[in-house]
């Protein structure tokens, strides 16, 4: 994942220099491979991330990493998004045809945007990491998108077709026009998932937006969809029609539906900031019932068995906070609420693993000899 040093600084208690940002991630599991200056006195940094680790495709993942290494804490992004009177389920209809490929699916309206250029610092982020900015409204989807891992996308809400969006199969030979410069209509051979008004896809779910519904300059009124889609749904329609993109990287990872309320209130605060608007009240779901949090208990002495040297437990319920797992003390055993984006903490020992990674593995004690003992020769064993 391309980095910006400033971006990942916002979120930080206090900023970190490229290199200790370098530093401290190679060390924690997520090596940093280039550093290159790049517009606005910012640094860009090209972070490798495990493919079980879709929370950390994200500036704030990346922060958290960082905090949790470090004794900083993380300023979460300021939300400001005030609601009329007038909800969102009276101008858009959902139906939801395939919760077991679209566990959740949301939208929002804000009526009354103006299209333009975004704000300079806006523009500034995108470009650090490589992205081209393009209008206000489309570029608040991309800055969520690198900033939470949360892929979204925005529909000109006057050229959805009955004015309902339906989760569904396509059909065999229904054709879909992607968004993107020089794009060409796709026949789609039945079956993909696919977001679609009252008559036609609209979206490639999870992959790619369509450039029949897309925001344009004469755009007044938008839908937001922020939503979770199944890995393997999103990777077969991807190869199937040789579409990839940001979204459908972090989707194939794994996105919590869970995690989508929050990065899709942030989207709607920074529309309202930069392109103006009403936001009508609540959302539109469907989708399956949320699943529960996991809750891990870490045993304090199993941990300093593992780990083979002393750390101390202020120190261990620290990087727990930090982390966000709400960590609940009683004597030696630490109670874990495992934050919803975590999908690869599931036992206690993935809980000793992240401690050990924060606190450093290179303080694991290390033997210098190792003990051999001979034996004797053994019978010989016909296969």
């Amino acid at each position: 994942m391309r980095t910006s040093v400033k971006w990942i600084n916002e979120y930080l208690s206090s900023p970190a220099s490229a290199l200790e940002q370098a530093d401290v991630l190679t060390a924690v599991g997520f090596p940093c491979e280039s550093s290159e200056p790049v517009a606005g006195d910012d640094i860009a940094q090209e972070v490798e991330t495990t493919s079980n680790r879709g929370d950390c495709l994200s500036h704030l993942g990346l922060a958290r990493e960082i905090a949790a290494a470090t004794n900083r804490t993380i300023q979460l992004p300021r939300v400001n998004a005030p609601r009329s009177n007038e909800s969102s389920s009276s101008a858009i209809t959902v139906e939801n045809h395939d919760p077991l490929r679209c566990p959740r699916y949301t939208a929002r309206v804000i009526r009354g945007v103006k299209i333009g250029p975004s704000p300079a610092w806006l523009q500034q982020r995108l470009i650090a990491i490589g992205q081209i900015p393009r209008n206000n409204v489309v570029d608040c989807t991309n800055f969520v998108l690198f900033e939470y891992g949360q892929p979204s996308h925005v529909f000109d809400l006057a050229t959805l077709r009955g004015n309902v969006i339906k989760i569904r199969g396509a059909n065999a030979g229904e054709e879909f026009l992607p968004i993107g410069d020089g794009a060409k209509s796709i026949k789609l051979t039945g079956g993909e998932l696919v977001i679609a008004d009252g008559e036609r896809p609209v979206a490639l779910a999870g992959v790619k937006g369509g450039a029949l519904t897309a925001v344009t300059d004469k755009t007044t009124d938008v839908v937001i969809e922020a939503a979770s889609f199944d890995p393997v749904a999103v990777r077969r329609t991807g190869r199937s029609t040789r579409i990839s993109s940001d979204s459908s990287y972090r989707f194939e990872r794994g996105v919590h539906p869970s995690e989508v309320d929050e990065a899709a209130e942030r989207l709607v605060s920074l529309i309202l900031e930069t392109a103006g608007g009403t936001a009508l009240g609540g959302s539109v779901a469907a989708g399956s019932p949320l699943p529960a949090i996991n809750t891990v208990s870490l045993r304090v002495e199993r941990l300093l068995s593992i780990a083979g040297f002393d750390i101390a437990q202020s120190e261990i319920v620290r990087i727990l906070t930090v982390l966000g797992f709400a960590p609940n003390v009683a004597g030696k055993i630490i109670a874990c609420k495992i934050p919803p984006r975590r999908i690869d903490i599931t036992r206690e020992i993935d809980l000793i693993e992240e401690v050990v990674r924060l606190v450093g593995l290179d303080r694991v004690p290390m033997n210098d000899r190792v003990s051999i003992r001979p034996v004797g020769p053994q019978p010989a064993v016909d296969a």
